[in-house]
């Protein structure tokens, strides 16, 4: 397997999974602590292993994990300063926990196939990007749209739904296509949140 490709699907994939399930479930205030908490400590072993400190599965996991030529635990870092984003400025002003991990599988789904099956079946290059395929793109935006629309429907009709889901999946992966800096662990899943919470009050005060 291309290490991108497994860089994808196992980190963002598995990881983004169990952060977005533990959003959904726990109050707020607990996942924000969880998350500043996690910020503070991949901070911490970066610098000690960017100084050349080793550790027998976290040195495994960052050689696999992060991308070559980047700050060790970089895209780690910038995870983390999003989910304290939109947990501080999303959250703790009333939006639904659903649609905060939502924004989670975004990146867990939507980035992960985009560029892991991107680099397999993508042939026709976006315009004015370097690496994105149609192809890629639009596989990210479906994987985004399936998963975020049936884990909705938990809690929303199917057509409120369907536009939550729409508008997150489109922003999410339109962002991770053009979108440059500070990183797309970070832009993607704030603008995919900003995007499902306007469609979500749109939803409520028009219809």
């Amino acid at each position: 397997m291309h290490p991108e490709t497994f860089r994808k699907f196992f980190v963002h994939g598995l990881n983004g999974l169990i952060f977005a399930f533990l959003v959904y479930v726990l109050p707020v205030q607990l996942s924000l602590a969880i998350a500043v908490i996690l910020l503070g400590l991949t901070i911490y072993f970066s610098r000690r292993m960017s100084r050349g400190k080793t550790y027998p599965l976290l040195s495994w996991l960052v050689e696999k994990a992060e991308r070559k030529g980047r700050p060790i635990g970089k895209g780690a870092i910038w995870y983390f300063y999003g989910l304290v984003f939109i947990l501080v400025v999303f959250g703790l002003i009333g939006v639904p926990r659903i649609l905060l991990s939502s924004s989670l599988l975004v990146v867990a789904l939507g980035d992960s196939v985009s560029t892991g099956l991107g680099r397999i079946v993508g042939k026709r290059r976006l315009p004015k990007t370097k690496t994105k395929t149609y192809e890629g793109t639009g596989l990210g935006i479906l994987s985004a749209f399936v998963s975020i629309f049936l884990f909705l429907l938990l809690q929303y009709s199917i057509d409120w739904a369907f536009w939550i889901s729409f508008a997150g999946s489109v922003v999410g992966m339109l962002t991770e296509a053009y979108l440059r800096g500070p990183d797309d662990n970070f832009t993607i899943p704030v603008m995919a949140c900003s995007a499902m919470t306007i469609a979500n009050s749109l939803l409520v005060a028009f219809c």
